[in-house]
């Protein structure tokens, strides 16, 4: 069973016809093991962005260096 598929069993467990019924039938599925595994997934995703965006911004700070060294040894052979 996919976890999707999961959440649908979890869900339908407390599927009737009152808004009530409704109401507990949607908390039962926000809280289902693919909601939690999706959640965590996204959570996962954006961690690695930061670490993506991290590591651009330590690149782009170590050529910014590297070229002001290169300005200053240039400037010293003059």
């Amino acid at each position: 069973m996919t976890l999707e598929e999961e959440a649908r069993e979890y869900a339908n467990k407390y599927t009737e016809d009152s808004y009530f019924q409704a109401h507990e039938s949607f908390l039962a599925g926000a809280n289902s093991k693919w909601v939690q595994a999706e959640k965590i997934k996204a959570q996962i995703e954006m961690l690695y962005t930061c670490i993506e965006l991290t590591d651009t911004g330590i690149r782009n700070k170590a050529n910014e260096l590297e070229q002001q060294l290169k300005e200053l040894e240039d400037e010293s052979k003059d």
